[in-house]
């Protein structure tokens, strides 16, 4: 009875949490195109550079101590939260005192005079992470994900409410500092509200060793992961200028909009899998429906896009921005792999596999930012792209892993991807190689779809409500 509450539970949340990041990407999308036409493509490239090195900095002061509070086996106690909040308030403080060194070296790096007060601004709202991630983690650990949903589209509403009309009041770039800083402020007033979280300053050397011990090795390959986020703020802008770095966000940012069921899948998953890690065959099923759903879902959107891109960014955006179109395939390409390889990755986690994970993140940045810091210099955009296909080598050693554990079927998955990468590329194609490959691939896509019932799976896996369960098993 109590694992049948749970299944619906996350069931019913679940699929709200989907429902909700669909229309907060719509939300977060229409703001990102009003912000940047009210104070153009160079300005707002500044500020995706400033946030990207910022929201990285304030990650790093976690350190894997969110992932111990919601996956931790034992009962989570009021004390265990007060010690993260003080620690992470602490480790938060310090990173501010870095960060006003840090925005020196930026300027320099940049050469942006531009970029430094600003910098130092944004870098004040870090401070709100050290209640955010307990006040976060006692919603996430107690499976209330409409909650969760509820508080980042308030997020979002009073991000771009407060930043646009600060912008069309006249401040440029300093409307989206300041929207961000109310957004912290209200962040923090939203999450206290639904947890009920009341910090307090809480010391245990103890405690949090044990913390530190679980969440370290999460830490590390995460942040490792996360890294590669530094390639667009740091070498793009370098090397290329700050309108490059407002193409490359807009793109990865039209994927991730397109993404949006995976990126909620993700986001429950540790839960589910961690109460059925040590039931290997219902883990290989999961693991299995997981991978064809994922991509299965991104596919179609992601071709979508690809057919209508020539229409959408000239609409939309002027200029240089039509680097767009070419950045836009390479992207796709990144983030259908992540969608079939993000459950697996996933598992590894939760099975304490924490250093081969981290193997593998370092094996990706690593190609991404060598390729990438030789190629951008002299192929331009295109030489990030060079990074982003490159990387992608460095999923054999997922695959290699998880094979130890886990029999995965990577066929269906790989055609899949493989049908939606030549439609991808028809904004950048001439018109009659465009309708030669749109024909052929949307034809066997078609064919693949009706093959595996593509709507009907999802209905019969989320009908289930058993994960690891084959929907036709019995």
């Amino acid at each position: 009875m109590a694992q049948t509450s749970f299944r619906n539970k996350v069931i019913h949340e679940g699929t709200y949490y989907i429902l909700r990041r669909g229309f907060g990407f719509v939300i977060s999308f229409g703001g990102m195109l009003l912000l940047m036409q009210a104070i153009g493509v160079e300005n707002y490239g500044l500020f995706v550079s400033i946030i990207g090195i910022i929201s990285f900095m304030g990650e790093l002061c976690k350190l894997g101590i969110s992932q111990y509070l919601i996956r931790s086996e034992s009962e989570a106690e009021q004390r265990q939260y007060d010690v993260a909040f003080t620690f992470v308030l602490l480790t938060t403080a310090a990173a501010v005192a870095v960060g006003v060194g840090i925005s020196f070296l930026l300027k320099a790096w940049l050469n942006n005079d531009h970029i430094q007060l600003p910098f130092l601004a944004t870098l004040i709202g870090m401070l709100s992470g050290a209640y955010l991630l307990p006040a976060l983690a006692k919603l996430e650990r107690g499976l209330e994900y409409r909650k969760v949903a509820v508080y980042e589209l308030m997020n979002q509403i009073v991000y771009y409410a407060s930043a646009l009309a600060l912008v069309y009041a006249g401040l440029g770039i300093w409307g989206l500092v300041i929207g961000n800083l109310l957004q912290g402020v209200m962040a923090v007033a939203i999450s206290g509200y639904f947890s009920r979280y009341r910090p307090r300053l809480v010391w245990s050397w103890e405690l949090l060793k044990t913390m530190l011990k679980y969440g370290f090795g999460n830490t590390l390959s995460k942040r490792i992961w996360e890294v590669r986020t530094l390639i667009n703020p740091l070498f793009v802008a370098k090397f290329i200028g700050l309108e490059a770095v407002a193409a490359v966000s807009i793109s990865i940012r039209v994927v991730e909009a397109l993404n949006f069921i995976n990126g909620a899948i993700q986001t429950i998953s540790f839960s589910l899998l961690s109460r059925i890690q040590h039931e290997r065959k219902r883990v290989e099923n999961a693991l299995n429906e997981a991978m064809l759903l994922q991509i299965i879902s991104i596919v179609p959107l992601l071709m979508g896009f690809g057919i209508l891109a020539n229409w959408i960014i000239p609409y939309f955006f002027e200029g240089d921005l039509d680097t767009v179109l070419h950045i836009y395939p390479f992207v796709a390409i990144e983030y259908s792999m992540i969608a079939i390889f993000s459950m697996p990755i996933n598992m590894l986690y939760v099975r304490g596999a924490n250093w081969e994970v981290s193997k593998f993140s370092f094996a990706y940045v690593g190609l991404f930012t060598l390729t990438a810091l030789l190629a951008l210099p002299v192929f331009g955009i295109y030489g990030y792209a060079a990074g982003e296909i490159v990387a992608l080598l460095s999923y054999f050693l997922i695959h290699a892993e998880i094979r130890r554990s886990y029999t995965l079927q990577y066929r269906l998955p790989l055609i899949c991807m493989a049908t939606c990468i030549p439609v991808v590329f028809l904004p950048v194609l001439p018109l009659k190689w465009a309708l030669l490959v749109l024909i052929p691939s949307a034809a066997i896509m078609f064919s693949l779809y009706r093959k595996i019932d593509a709507m009907s799976y999802l209905h019969r896996v989320l009908k289930t409500k058993q994960l690891g369960v084959s929907p036709g098993s019995k």
